[in-house]
């Protein structure tokens, strides 16, 4: 007899997995290699589970089912600069080994006996080492006995991680076998995270601290009480513990220590799996996610002793290259590009036995959205007034993640792979002296700096540190001094990534150049940290971050985009979609529907009331309300959100570690037609950028505000605009021209009295300056004027209208003081815009689509140079019928059903349509 288990979704009111299975006990072991305990089935109805059971992760089984959306990735070769200096791994019983090898220390160590000859970043890192070391840091103390041959300090680090180990082998005891931590025993991630608070009434620390490891066993007989990490714990959980530097202090212990340390180790890894392990490949791209590669450090730790589990390694490594290819898009973007991160301490460990993850291209294509990101900025923290050329120097932005701190670790993580490319050598170097490091070819009588380095793990720092590429000369490359590598600047001027949304152009390589970082997210799967960017930018020019990326949780209203009566996206957001980047030599035009993003969020951590999450882990449960659907909430709609879950039942994960149990649903947020940008950045001898924003919320009037919002230190030089004074009749003028022209802080100011105190800029020729002109906005009203404005986090300029349609068309132009301004000149019937600037003529014809967005042929001179594409309109039903009975209203008759033939009319030729009509009993007609 065939037996099927069959996973069905149902939508209405509540969504639940049904199980039809046969009885018998063949369909018994159905279920149970499906990793489903048959015990938890009640009356048909599957109700989910926290975590599969380890050993079914930990033999494969799991990562064999999935079936995962297609990829491509490549492993890169030597002969394309893959070249690692990566040591063999030792022995058992030798250590260290899971990230470096008794050979590497030999290699430290010479390097430290070159003393003030030794490499600059080198001696910054021994440095900041040194001084952790002193304030008693474990990994710190322990590399650097094992690179001095201190065991003294060895000693000291040993002691701490044995007691370490002492204090917290009861707790993991308890944990290990405790009814209440069975459901989530087996998953790496949350045991890590949980700690017996209480035993016996008393606080594990006071116990422990009374009677040792008997008394907590002992008062363990009495009650137990578990804390979460998001509770106050005041003993501590196992995540990063200090166990895992048994590698480092394992030439400092007597072998009854190793062995006591390493029975505890086998006791936190046996038959446990990590976060990534459990999850389908393309949702293992959160944050949080690449917190969990502890266990395999820990695991890696008494590789090939006593006590070992070397399924960990087996599995893991496939699920962090999954991690790579598709947290890491082929476009180089993360998917949060917001506190994102990759795991690099497992991939470094990977590396150096079964799989060469850092050889991944996905890795490299991070590297070069990162270097595509850059810009010459002032970047020095200089008194005001006082900003001279010297101070400017390359650097990259933090539009395309991973976030800050992880991105100087990955620094050292590409320079370790590609020693020998330029543009790695680049993009490291500028990390490093981001960070704080300074230019690396100072001579040794220059004192070292003291960087920032935050969320670092300093011993792949000391393993990976150099001074990079070397000119004739044998002194270190600055780019700064040299300009950029040849092979950055010989890439091209534009970078895309359709599949995340995002794009970057530039006018030239030049120092002044105006670069333009465009995001319209158009594969957002789950919110991460991620905010609502649609069709959000910043942009950068003669060396000033005019407009720089926002920080993560901030609203719409803090981002360069159109509110409609305040509101735009919201948190959590969904995905907006960048339809097209059409770039040549004369330009770079960026057009993305932002609509979906202004009228739907994303509702995250969901679970149903009864699913069994409540009771395997109450700790998870209470943080995330549950049941709490509504009548306007959807199954995602976007072909990208069916691809990603496809194939994958919801009860058991969800996209965001573990916290959506059942369909991802989409809620209403707003009601907008349609929120379209078009955003052109025009190359050539005077570049800018024009910005058409096509809006529409309804057929009624609305509040509309133009955003664009500034660094800190930039300020208003001076405003003009063709209505002044005051109101002579109703009504909005022909001539709606406002110039604003912003400069920075340095620009000495000037007060005066002239009828009252005044104040202005006075720059002085060359200084940097941007223009920001209104060039029409379909307002029923000239008051109130577009304006800057300065509020609560940066200064913003804030473009008005009370209409229906906005018609938003802006112009952004850098200039320095002394030169001309642009003259710009609407045809009558504002088709036609005429931008004239010294010799060029740019002439814009415009049109709209059948929804309404605006689409352009650009003339430069007279000659055309550029354009925006566009598909035919959509086809129109010739007879409309209306809706079916409304079957929660059954006596709300409707006039009209679904019956009979339906005549299509399309309106052009060459347009191919299939409609299906299908009844209540699946019965479809084409």
């Amino acid at each position: 007899m065939q037996r099927k288990l069959i996973l069905t979704v149902g939508l209405f009111v509540l969504s639940i997995f049904i199980i039809n299975l046969d009885a018998g006990e063949d369909g018994t072991m159905k279920l149970r290699k499906y990793g489903v305990d048959p015990n938890r089935i009640v009356k048909g109805v599957y109700r989910g589970r926290f975590t599969p059971d380890a050993n079914y992760v930990l033999d494969g089984h799991l990562a064999k089912d999935f079936k995962l959306p297609p990829m491509p990735y490549r492993f890169l070769t030597e002969a394309e600069g893959y070249r690692p200096q990566l040591s063999p791994v030792p022995p058992p019983y030798v250590h260290p080994r899971v990230l470096m090898s008794p050979q590497d220390i030999q290699r430290i160590k010479q390097q430290l006996a070159r003393g003030e000859k030794a490499d600059r970043y080198f001696r910054i890192v021994w440095q900041d080492i040194d001084q952790l070391a002193r304030r008693g840091d474990v990994l710190c103390m322990a590399l650097k006995a094992l690179c001095t041959d201190d065991r003294m300090l060895g000693r000291q680090a040993a002691e701490k991680v044995i007691a370490e180990a002492r204090f917290k082998e009861p707790m993991i005891d308890i944990m290990n076998t405790h009814p209440k931590m069975a459901p989530i025993r087996d998953n790496w991630y949350y045991f890590s995270r949980m700690t017996v608070e209480k035993v016996g009434g008393i606080f594990y620390r006071d116990a422990y601290a009374q009677g040792g490891p008997n008394l907590i066993r002992k008062l363990a007989q009495k009650s137990v009480e578990f804390a979460s990490d998001e509770d106050r714990q005041s003993a501590g959980h196992l995540f990063n513990t200090i166990i895992m530097f048994y590698d480092y202090t394992y030439d400092f212990m007597t072998d009854q220590e190793r062995s006591f340390v390493r029975s505890v180790i086998a006791k936190l890894t046996q038959n446990r799996y990590t976060t990534g392990m459990e999850l389908p490949g393309n949702m293992f791209i959160n944050n949080h996610m690449s917190m969990g590669e502890d266990l395999l450090l820990l695991a890696l730790a008494i590789e090939g002793e006593e006590g070992y589990e070397p399924r960990i390694l087996k599995v893991y490594a496939p699920a962090v290259n999954n991690k790579i290819i598709y947290d890491v898009s082929p476009g180089g973007f993360l998917h949060e590009k917001c506190k994102g991160f990759l795991p690099e301490r497992a991939v470094l460990a990977i590396t150096r036995r079964n799989l060469p993850l850092l050889s991944n291209d996905h890795l490299m294509k991070m590297v070069w959205a990162k270097v595509m990101d850059s810009a010459n900025v002032y970047r020095d923290i200089t008194p005001l007034g006082q900003t001279a050329p010297e101070h400017r120097r390359w650097w990259q932005g933090y539009g395309s993640g991973p976030w800050m701190d992880q991105f100087f670790n990955w620094a050292f993580m590409m320079k370790f792979a590609y020693p020998d490319s330029p543009v790695v050598d680049y993009f490291y170097k500028e990390r490093l002296i981001d960070n704080g490091f300074g230019p690396p070819d100072l001579p040794p009588s220059v004192p070292l700096p003291h960087p920032r380095i935050r969320y670092t793990h300093r011993d792949v720092m000391l393993l990976t540190v150099t001074d990079g590429l070397r000119d004739e000369k044998g002194v270190p490359i600055d780019y700064n001094k040299t300009g950029l590598p040849k092979e950055v600047t010989t890439k091209g001027l534009c970078w895309i990534d359709m599949q995340r949304g995002v794009a970057m152009s530039r006018s030239s390589w030049d120092k002044d150049a105006l670069f333009v970082h465009y995001e319209a997210r158009s594969d957002i799967y789950s919110a991460g940290h991620e905010t609502p960017e649609a069709g959000d930018f910043n942009l950068y020019a003669h060396g000033i971050r005019w407009s720089e990326r926002r920080d993560w949780y901030m609203d719409c209203y803090f981002r360069n985009m159109v509110l409609i009566d305040g509101y735009a996206g919201i948190y959590s957001p969904v995905c907006a979609k960048l339809l097209n980047v059409i770039d040549n030599e004369y330009a770079t035009t960026f057009i993305s529907d932002n609509t979906d993003q202004y009228n739907w969020r994303k509702q995250e951590k969901l679970f149903y009331s009864w699913h069994n999450l409540i009771k395997e882990n109450p700790w998870e449960a209470k943080r995330f309300p549950g049941g709490r659907w509504g009548r306007d909430w959807e199954v995602p709609f976007h072909p990208h959100m069916r691809i990603y879950h496809e194939n994958l039942a919801g009860l058991d994960w969800g996209n965001w570690h573990g916290e959506t149990r059942g369909p991802e649903m989409y809620q209403r947020w707003n009601d907008v037609d349609h929120v379209f940008r078009t955003l052109h950045l025009c190359k050539g001898e005077h570049p800018y950028v024009l910005v058409i924003d096509d809006v529409r919320k309804d057929r009624n009037k609305h509040q509309y505000d133009w955003l664009f919002h500034l660094e800190p230190d930039i300020t208003l030089y001076q405003a003009d605009s063709s209505v002044r004074n005051r109101y002579l009749k109703k009504g909005m003028p022909e001539d709606r021209t406002t110039d604003i022209i912003l400069c920075t802080r340095d620009v000495p100011e000037k007060r005066y009295d002239r009828y009252g105190m005044r104040c202005h800029r006075t720059p002085k020729k060359g200084d940097p300056l941007l223009l920001i002109r209104v060039l029409w906005r379909n307002s029923e009203f000239a008051f109130p004027q577009p304006a800057f404005e300065q509020g609560y986090g940066t200064p913003r300029v804030k473009v008005p209208a009370m209409a229906v349609d906005p018609q938003f068309r802006i112009l952004i132009y850098p200039f320095r003081y002394g030169e001309e301004l642009p003259v710009t000149q609407w045809s009558e019937d504002h088709t036609q815009l005429t931008i004239s600037i010294g010799n060029t003529t740019d002439t814009y014809i415009f049109d709209q689509t059948d929804r309404e967005r605006t689409v352009f042929t650009m003339l430069r001179n007279g000659k055309k140079i550029a354009h925006t594409p566009y598909g035919p309109p959509a086809p129109q039903l010739d007879t409309i019928y209306g809706w079916t009975p409304d079957r929660n209203h059954p006596q709300a008759i409707r006039e009209v059903k679904f019956t009979g033939t339906t005549q299509i009319k399309v309106l052009k030729a060459g347009i191919c349509i299939s409609l299906r009509w299908c009844s209540g009993n699946r019965q479809c007609i084409s």
